[in-house]
């Protein structure tokens, strides 16, 4: 098992849309495992680097104003490239975006693969 890599799980609960907040404390997200029972929706992300105040969730967008998301399915391995979310000490996974979001119909865990700095 590589040191500088460990596994994290991020919960939607049942009839949300928001997971729990994955304490990255500057290290990389780099994948995502969807369980097989994923209610069909895009995933974007919020960043935070003070989770004491709802005001302190962002919606993240790249660098061309595009809302940064990831094609999710069911059953699905995603391999995210390591600056998507990178510099936020806190992130929560939505399901759909922040215009359309998609609840979850029962409580789902996602495994978050977090690249540590060395």
């Amino acid at each position: 098992m590589n040191p500088n890599r460990v596994e994290l799980t991020a919960t939607i609960a049942a009839a949300q849309s928001l997971s729990d907040a994955i304490a990255l404390d500057r290290n990389w997200l780099v994948s995502l495992a969807l369980p097989a029972a994923w209610t069909t929706a895009v995933l974007t992300f919020q960043g935070s680097n003070d989770t004491g105040t709802p005001a302190a969730w962002l919606d993240l967008y790249n660098e061309t104003g595009e809302i940064v998301l990831s094609s999710a399915a069911a059953s699905r391995g995603l391999v995210l490239p390591p600056a998507l979310v990178h510099g936020w000490r806190w992130v929560r996974l939505r399901s759909g975006t922040a215009a359309a979001p998609v609840a979850q119909t029962a409580t789902r865990l996602i495994t978050c693969g977090i690249r540590q700095f060395a």
